[in-house]
């Protein structure tokens, strides 16, 4: 399933990359600019967005107010999955990750680890690492239950870190293409 999950992927992340290309080229009438265009969106796609999330991420360290959970339900993982919150609040530093993980979700790499996350066996030494992105998008709520009192039957579901990926390089293949072909009609 992992090979057909990787296909799937790089077809798709070809598929986009070449939307992207094809719809800078077309954004200009000299291949010079075009050109230099696709160089720097491929470059932010590639290193830019992940240097962009590290550079972000100490500023999304803040105070919450958190209180106890009871009735825990947890997943096959260990990871929390249903509880409730009581107790008096108390103040935790919490990161809140979910804030800029989704720029690095672009990042192809990125894309394709999370998606892998998903056939891995859980108990492989491995898993952790590709679960990383996924946990990190998700927040602290997802990992420090009960900040402002809520429990995890008012957290919204979790949107998959490779869905958020595709769409984002997908809105660049957009940004590029729609005034790429804009010009090419009135060209013709």
């Amino acid at each position: 399933m992992l090979a057909i999950a990787a296909v799937v992927v790089v077809t798709v992340e070809v598929a986009l990359f070449g939307l992207i290309g094809a719809g800078s080229r077309a954004c200009f009438r000299r291949a010079l600019p075009g050109g230099v265009l696709v160089a720097l969106l491929l470059a932010f796609l590639l290193f830019g967005n992940v240097v962009a999330t590290l550079a972000l991420l100490p500023g999304t360290s803040t105070t919450a107010q958190a209180s106890v959970p009871v009735n825990v339900e947890r997943d096959e993982s260990g990871r929390m999955t249903a509880y409730e919150c009581v107790g008096q609040t108390r103040p935790v530093e919490v990161a809140h990750t979910d804030r800029v993980a989704w720029i690095a979700a672009s990042n192809p790499v990125m894309v394709f680890g999370s998606t892998a996350g998903e056939f891995v066996p859980r108990n492989s030494d491995f898993a952790w690492i590709l679960a990383g992105l996924q946990w990190a998008a998700d927040g602290p709520q997802r990992d420090v239950p009960c900040l402002g009192g809520e429990s995890s039957d008012s957290l919204p579901p979790t949107v998959p870190v490779a869905v958020t990926g595709l769409a984002l390089q997908g809105a660049v293949a957009a940004l590029v293409v729609i005034p790429g072909r804009m010009r090419l009609r009135r060209k013709a």
